[in-house]
């Protein structure tokens, strides 16, 4: 097998440091993207759309929905959730930067669960 599409190890652990090999290693994706950062973009554009288009457009359209605005209530609630996709990703990332400093200022290394 190629070395290149081997699982790294976490660069917290040494290449020989078996006794951490069973802990988790924090990843965001390739290139450290979160997926919450395009997902939440998509879904936000999408809502704000929704909403103009449904702030400006012929309210005699909305006669099969029973009278009810669909796309303005429809784009509010998907932007509402593509905001907060966006603030969950900031606040992930927010996070791991604290736990990152803190980890590297500990000066110690992670000690091996005994279990």
């Amino acid at each position: 097998m190629d070395d290149s599409l081997r699982s790294q190890p976490c660069p917290r652990q040494g290449p020989r440091d078996d006794s951490l090999r069973s802990q988790p290693c924090p990843r965001q994706g390739p290139r450290g993207l979160d997926i919450r950062i395009p997902i939440g973009l998509l879904f936000w554009i999408t809502g704000l759309l929704l909403v103009v288009y449904g702030l400006f457009s012929d309210p005699a359209i909305y006669a099969r929905s029973l009278g009810y605005n669909v796309n303005l209530y429809w784009g509010a609630i998907l932007a509402v959730f593509g905001g907060v996709m966006l603030l969950l990703a900031r606040l992930g990332a927010r996070r791991g930067k604290t736990s990152a400093r803190a980890a590297a200022g500990s000066g110690s290394p992670p000690k091996a669960s005994s279990g």
